[in-house]
């Protein structure tokens, strides 16, 4: 045992230390040195009445931190709301309301920006819709009318990427269409075609490049959905670029192709995927509307499976090579120009279409909305009919 006078000195030090803490703000620091003078001495009146002040101070303390902290969630919401991030608004706003049910302004800023994003997810299907409708449009011809309709799309929301890679696709369909019926139409003094040198011009293929697009998704409402950017258009070859920057290590991304005619909604019934992930692994597979058939290993499962391969540069923001080709009426397919399979058949109803696509994972596996998903595609090379 410590003599009596350097125990009352041992005392009085950590009581100071108790006020000096206090003094500083440091009202935890305080509490935990109290709690050990009373534990020691339950009697002792100044440590009774200090670890009372301390403990008054930190709840006022702890308040003004909540409030504080409050204001600054309630006006990031606000900010998010304002910028048309409502899916960040509504999960921060949905934590707020969970923690405190009467909390009538983060309910009334949730309701706003819940409202807000179905309006904006109706102008979204609104824009998607009349996209597939000028798709279709172009497909049959018809290119003024798929124009103004791109061009309603792009007055609701400029620079909407498919709105805009829709147009410039539709561009160079209607410039080749128009040199096709120049390359056809006889003049004076010229010989008319052959029927063999008439079909040669007719199916004369467009050579096809697009620039760097780079969708972002970071609503959890986004998540177990694959998204696909506009059709490019029926092709004999395509060879595309991919990197993806971030989000699920395993969601996949490459092109989805070969489909029937797509529902009005744009929803596709079948169709057959090639795709790869940062993980080092690719995918191939049929999807007939109802099942699932593995093109690397066939089995009775009706499903795919992902299979690793040095062709592929892994991890993020690598990029890689997709290719698919037509060869004697069957699909081979690339990863950075070495050949995965070759010989696959054609769906029953299928076409030439094809389309870029990427994966978002399940809300177990993302991290939204604070890490969006973004994979990067470009088109390098391309035969378009």
């Amino acid at each position: 045992m410590l003599p009596l006078q350097e125990e009352d000195d041992a005392r009085q030090k950590r009581i100071d230390q108790a006020k000096t803490f206090i003094n500083e703000g440091k009202f935890t620091n305080a509490i935990n040195v109290l709690n050990g003078l009373l534990k020691q001495d339950p009697n002792d009146s100044e440590a009774k009445a200090l670890l009372e002040q301390a403990q008054a101070k930190k709840k006022v303390a702890d308040e003004q931190a909540a409030a504080e902290a409050k204001k600054n969630k309630l006006a990031q919401a606000k900010a998010n709301i304002d910028k048309g991030n409502t899916a960040q608004a509504i999960s921060t706003l949905n934590a707020m309301v969970k923690a405190d049910p009467n909390d009538k302004e983060a309910a009334a800023l949730l309701k706003e920006a819940q409202d807000k994003k179905a309006a904006a997810d109706a102008e979204a299907k609104e824009r998607v819709n009349k996209i597939a409708q000028a798709q279709e449009l172009m497909n049959q011809g018809k290119y003024d009318e798929a124009e103004a309709l791109l061009n309603e799309v792009l007055a609701d929301k400029p620079g909407d990427t498919s709105a805009t890679r829709a147009l410039t696709t539709l561009k160079n369909k209607k410039a080749n269409a128009a040199k096709q019926t120049t390359s056809t139409t006889p003049v004076a003094n010229k010989k008319p075609q052959t029927a063999e040198e008439k079909k040669e011009t007719l199916t004369k293929l467009e050579k096809f490049t697009t620039d760097w697009e780079s969708p972002s998704l970071n609503s959890l409402l986004d998540c177990g959905y694959f998204y696909t950017s506009p059709e490019f258009g029926h092709f004999d070859m395509i060879e595309g670029e991919f990197n993806k920057k971030s989000g699920y290590i395993k969601s996949a991304y490459g092109f989805v192709f070969g489909y029937s005619k797509p529902k009005a909604n744009g929803e596709l019934k079948d169709y057959i995927r090639f795709e790869i992930n940062t993980d080092g692994e690719y995918a191939l597979y049929k999807w007939d509307g109802k099942t699932y058939e593995d093109l690397i290993v066939p089995n009775d499962e009706g499903t795919a499976y992902f299979y690793k391969s040095s062709a592929i540069n892994k991890g993020y923001n690598s990029n890689n090579k997709l290719k698919i080709q037509v060869v004697d009426g069957k699909y081979n397919v690339y990863i950075n120009n070495r050949l995965i399979k070759e010989g696959i058949e054609f769906l029953p109803n299928g076409t030439f279409g094809v389309m870029g696509f990427f994966s978002v994972g399940q809300i177990t596996q993302e991290d939204l909305p604070n890490t969006p998903v973004v994979v990067s595609y470009r088109i390098t090379d391309a035969d378009m009919h």
